[in-house]
């Protein structure tokens, strides 16, 4: 029994001494890992994963704030006040008020209240600010002022009864004439001189077909005047029992009765219609010729006939002692018309003031004329 009872205390021992060494050996390990990880034996149920295509819904951050802010506010008793926060904050000047539209103010008619921070640095130059801007508000409003007043009187005298039409007058034509002027032009009395539209009615008075030129003004405060300038006739173009009045451009001004004194006569192949311009070419020369002629030779015309497409020739009547004489002269092309009448006054000097009765005249070249017996 002694050999078994000394076996079982070295057994013992053994035991305790590799107890003791397994201790030292987790006391070294905690000394170099002093935050040592330990290892959940709780096994967590395994969960199915879930056959739908659908993907999983995650937890809002904010929801579960609100749900943990939420606990934490039921946390505290009923009737009790929430808790400061720790730690000092440093003091906020007062906000100013909201600025709002102060009709008085911006009339000039009130102060707008000054809001001045305390600050001794800053008072100085936030008051100066303040005047700046209220000068320029009171410079904006005299303005905006001024502005609505001008608007307002510029609109009361432009529909005063002072500006009526009260009188249209026609200058530069007889008064036999002038009815039809007034009848053509769109300005009514008792309208207001300033919607009379100038041009509409410069555009209605040079319609009429013995009308050149038209001007339209205005004679405050209730007078339009329409000064008219009329066409001249330098030819009379006869067709049948009428004469058509034709100016140097070739335009038909009226019709009428008989040849004006001064104005030679031209026979016309044709009707032209009034207001027109005819479109024979040598009647379009004659009327060149006839505004181009000098002065005193209308004393010795008589008549123009046509000579070729664009020639002219004319028929002169010289009185003498002993009659009058008349002769033709070939006169062309309206081209150098002064020489060409100078060069007929010449010869006829020559001719009939020797007692010679020439035919004709040939000036269509006035450098070499040709005496016709």
């Amino acid at each position: 029994m002694a050999p078994d009872g000394s076996r079982r205390a070295v057994v013992d021992a053994e035991l305790l001494l590799s107890a003791v060494g397994r201790g030292d050996a987790q006391r070294n390990a905690a000394a170099t890992d002093p935050v040592p990880v330990r290892q959940s034996t709780v096994t967590r149920p395994s969960v199915p994963r879930s056959t739908s295509s659908a993907p999983r819904r995650r937890r809002s951050r904010s929801r579960s704030r609100d749900r943990d802010g939420a606990q934490k506010r039921s946390r505290q008793p009923a009737g009790s006040r929430p808790r400061a926060r720790t730690g000092a904050r440093r003091p906020q000047e007062p906000r100013h008020p909201r600025r709002r539209f102060q009709p008085l103010v911006v009339l000039g008619l009130a102060e707008r209240p000054i809001h001045v921070t305390g600050h001794p640095r800053m008072r100085e130059r936030i008051l100066e600010g303040l005047q700046r801007r209220r000068r320029r508000e009171r410079v904006v409003t005299a303005s905006l002022l001024a502005l609505l007043a001008t608007v307002l009187l510029g609109w009361g005298t432009l529909r005063s009864p002072l500006l009526a039409v009260e009188d249209v007058r026609v200058v530069g034509v007889p008064g036999e004439v002038s009815a039809e002027v007034l009848g053509v032009a769109s300005v009514r009395v008792g309208q207001n001189v300033l919607d009379v539209d100038l041009q509409a009615v410069e555009a209605q008075v040079t319609e009429l077909s013995w009308v050149e030129r038209a001007t339209v003004r205005r004679r405050l405060p209730s007078t339009v005047e329409i000064r008219v300038s009329a066409r001249t006739p330098v030819l009379a173009g006869t067709f049948g029992e009428n004469t058509y009045l034709v100016d140097a451009e070739g335009l038909v001004i009226e019709v009428v009765d008989e040849a004006p004194e001064g104005v030679t006569t031209m026979a016309l192949t044709a009707a032209p219609p009034v207001g027109a311009v005819v479109t024979a070419p040598s009647v379009l020369a004659a009327a060149e010729i006839a505004a181009r002629m000098p002065p005193g030779m209308e004393r010795w015309l008589v008549s123009y006939s046509t000579a070729g497409d664009d020639e002219v020739d004319a028929l002169l009547r010289v009185p003498t002692e002993s009659g009058p004489v008349e002769l033709v002269a070939h006169l062309g092309r309206p081209v150098e018309v002064d020489v060409k009448a100078a060069t007929i006054a010449s010869l006829v000097e020559e001719t009939v003031g020797n007692g010679m009765t020439p035919r004709a005249l040939d000036v269509r070249i006035p450098d070499r004329p040709i005496v016709l017996a």
